[in-house]
Protein backbone atom coordinates (compact mmCIF):
# COMPACT_ATOMS: atom_id res chain seq x y z
CA UNK A 1 0.00 0.00 0.00
CA UNK A 2 1.30 3.25 -0.95
CA UNK A 3 1.19 7.02 0.15
CA UNK A 4 -2.07 7.64 -1.92
CA UNK A 5 -3.73 4.50 -1.28
CA UNK A 6 -2.92 4.88 2.52
CA UNK A 7 -4.56 8.48 2.47
CA UNK A 8 -7.42 7.40 0.41
CA UNK A 9 -7.85 4.23 3.15
CA UNK A 10 -7.85 7.32 6.06
CA UNK A 11 -10.03 9.49 4.17
CA UNK A 12 -12.93 6.62 4.01
CA UNK A 13 -12.36 5.50 7.38
CA UNK A 14 -13.29 9.37 8.09
CA UNK A 15 -15.78 9.55 5.95
CA UNK A 16 -17.27 6.08 7.36
CA UNK A 17 -17.08 7.75 11.03
CA UNK A 18 -18.66 10.75 10.30
CA UNK A 19 -21.98 8.58 8.57
CA UNK A 20 -22.06 6.39 11.33
CA UNK A 21 -22.14 9.09 14.12
CA UNK A 22 -25.02 11.15 12.00
CA UNK A 23 -26.75 7.80 11.52
CA UNK A 24 -26.80 7.15 15.21
CA UNK A 25 -25.34 3.78 15.03
CA UNK A 26 -22.44 4.51 16.72
CA UNK A 27 -23.39 6.81 19.61
CA UNK A 28 -20.55 10.01 21.28
CA UNK A 29 -20.87 12.03 23.77
CA UNK A 30 -21.39 15.51 22.22
CA UNK A 31 -24.01 17.45 21.26
CA UNK A 32 -26.28 16.29 19.07
CA UNK A 33 -26.06 19.39 16.82
CA UNK A 34 -22.81 18.70 16.03
CA UNK A 35 -21.61 19.33 12.62
CA UNK A 36 -19.36 18.44 9.81
CA UNK A 37 -16.60 20.92 10.59
CA UNK A 38 -16.63 20.21 14.44
CA UNK A 39 -16.34 16.10 13.80
CA UNK A 40 -14.02 16.59 11.10
CA UNK A 41 -11.70 18.78 13.89
CA UNK A 42 -12.56 16.08 16.47
CA UNK A 43 -10.91 13.66 13.87
CA UNK A 44 -7.89 14.90 13.27
CA UNK A 45 -7.10 16.38 16.79
CA UNK A 46 -7.43 12.37 17.68
CA UNK A 47 -5.12 11.06 14.72
CA UNK A 48 -2.62 13.34 15.93
CA UNK A 49 -2.96 12.68 19.31
CA UNK A 50 -2.45 8.61 18.52
CA UNK A 51 0.15 9.43 16.60
CA UNK A 52 2.05 11.15 18.91
CA UNK A 53 1.44 8.07 21.58
CA UNK A 54 2.28 5.85 19.21
CA UNK A 55 5.41 7.49 18.89
CA UNK A 56 5.58 7.98 22.57
CA UNK A 57 5.59 3.80 22.84
CA UNK A 58 8.11 3.93 20.19
CA UNK A 59 5.27 2.40 17.40
CA UNK A 60 4.98 3.78 13.35
CA UNK A 61 1.97 4.39 12.03
CA UNK A 62 3.22 3.45 8.92
CA UNK A 63 3.64 0.21 9.78
CA UNK A 64 0.01 -0.08 11.91
CA UNK A 65 -1.42 1.47 8.76
CA UNK A 66 -0.67 -1.76 6.56
CA UNK A 67 -2.04 -4.12 9.36
CA UNK A 68 -4.63 -6.11 7.67
CA UNK A 69 -5.01 -4.42 4.50
CA UNK A 70 -5.78 -1.05 6.77
CA UNK A 71 -8.27 -2.66 8.48
CA UNK A 72 -6.32 -2.37 12.00
CA UNK A 73 -5.71 1.26 11.81
CA UNK A 74 -9.02 2.69 11.01
CA UNK A 75 -10.27 0.24 13.62
CA UNK A 76 -7.71 1.59 16.05
CA UNK A 77 -9.05 5.10 14.99
CA UNK A 78 -12.34 4.58 15.38
CA UNK A 79 -11.63 3.26 19.13
CA UNK A 80 -9.22 6.84 19.45
CA UNK A 81 -11.75 8.91 17.79
CA UNK A 82 -14.95 8.14 20.19
CA UNK A 83 -12.40 7.34 23.74
CA UNK A 84 -14.30 8.69 26.43
CA UNK A 85 -10.07 8.78 28.19
CA UNK A 86 -9.08 11.93 25.87
CA UNK A 87 -8.49 13.91 28.92
CA UNK A 88 -6.18 10.76 30.50
CA UNK A 89 -4.34 10.68 27.04
CA UNK A 90 -3.52 14.29 26.83
CA UNK A 91 -2.06 14.24 30.60
CA UNK A 92 0.07 11.42 29.79
CA UNK A 93 1.31 12.85 27.04
CA UNK A 94 2.19 15.71 29.37
CA UNK A 95 4.06 13.95 31.48
CA UNK A 96 5.34 11.19 29.71
CA UNK A 97 6.44 9.33 32.94
CA UNK A 98 5.13 5.55 31.90
CA UNK A 99 7.05 4.26 34.62
CA UNK A 100 4.93 6.17 37.06
CA UNK A 101 1.99 6.54 34.85
CA UNK A 102 0.78 3.75 32.68
CA UNK A 103 -1.13 3.76 29.21
CA UNK A 104 -3.58 0.95 30.93
CA UNK A 105 -6.84 3.22 30.06
CA UNK A 106 -6.34 3.39 26.49
CA UNK A 107 -8.00 1.03 24.24
CA UNK A 108 -5.46 1.10 21.56
CA UNK A 109 -2.97 0.13 23.99
CA UNK A 110 -2.28 -3.76 22.51
CA UNK A 111 -2.16 -2.49 19.50
CA UNK A 112 0.21 0.05 19.72
CA UNK A 113 2.76 -2.59 21.08
CA UNK A 114 2.30 -5.07 18.16
CA UNK A 115 4.14 -2.24 16.47
CA UNK A 116 6.98 -1.09 18.99
CA UNK A 117 10.01 -1.91 18.91
CA UNK A 118 11.60 -3.63 21.73
CA UNK A 119 13.35 -1.86 24.09
CA UNK A 120 16.93 -2.85 25.07
CA UNK A 121 17.50 -3.83 28.27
Amino acid sequence: MDGVQLTSVMTAHRLLCYRLARTRQVKIEVEDAMDYQAYVERVEAHEVQMRAVMSARGATHEMAALSDAGLGWMSAQTRCIFCRNADKCASWMADRDTAHNPLDFCPNLGFFDQFSEPKPD
